[in-house]
C-alpha cells in the first residue's frame, strides 16, 4: 500500500527520468507479491471461508491487478483508472447485494452447518438437540 501511495504521490513528477522509470517498473515488480497474496489469502479462505476482511483483501489484490494492468496499456489514464476503480470496488463491496457482508454471512452460515452436520447436530434443515457429552466430541 505504501508503494501505491508512493506512485500517486509521483504523478506530477512524471518529467524526471528516475520516476519515469520507477513508474514504469513498479506493477511488474509487485507480481510476484501480488500472486504470494493471492495464494495467502486462498489458503484462509479454503480454510475457514470467507470473512469481511478476506473479501476486501481479494478486492484490492483485484485492484493491484486491474490497475497494473491498465499502467502497462495505457500508462497516460493510470491516475484516473486507479482513482475511478477504487471508488468503484468500494461502492461495490459495501452496498452491493454481493458485497462483502452478504458473502462472508453465507460463508460462515454454510461453514457453521457443515460444522454442525458433521458432528451430528444438523440434518440438513433444523438442529438437532442431542444428550452428548461434551468431552466424547
Amino acid at each position: 500500500m505504501w508503494g501505491l501511495i508512493a506512485y500517486l504521490l509521483t504523478y506530477p513528477l512524471k518529467e524526471t527520468s528516475t520516476v519515469q522509470y520507477a513508474r514504469k517498473t513498479y506493477f511488474i515488480s509487485i507480481l510476484f507479491f501480488v500472486l504470494l497474496l493471492f495464494g495467502a489469502i486462498g489458503i484462509r479462505i479454503s480454510q475457514y471461508g470467507i470473512t469481511e476482511s478476506r473479501y476486501l483483501i481479494v478486492m484490492i489484490g483485484t485492484w493491484i491487478v486491474i490497475t497494473g494492468v491498465t499502467s502497462l496499456i495505457r500508462p497516460k489514464k493510470t491516475f484516473s483508472t486507479m482513482i475511478f476503480t477504487l471508488i468503484g470496488l468500494a461502492i461495490s463491496s459495501a452496498y452491493l447485494p454481493r458485497g462483502a457482508g452478504a458473502i462472508a454471512l453465507q460463508s460462515q452460515k454454510s461453514r457453521l452447518e457443515s460444522l454442525l452436520e458433521k458432528n451430528g447436530f444438523w440434518d440438513g434443515e433444523k438442529l438437532i438437540m442431542q444428550n452428548k457429552d461434551v468431552e466424547s466430541l
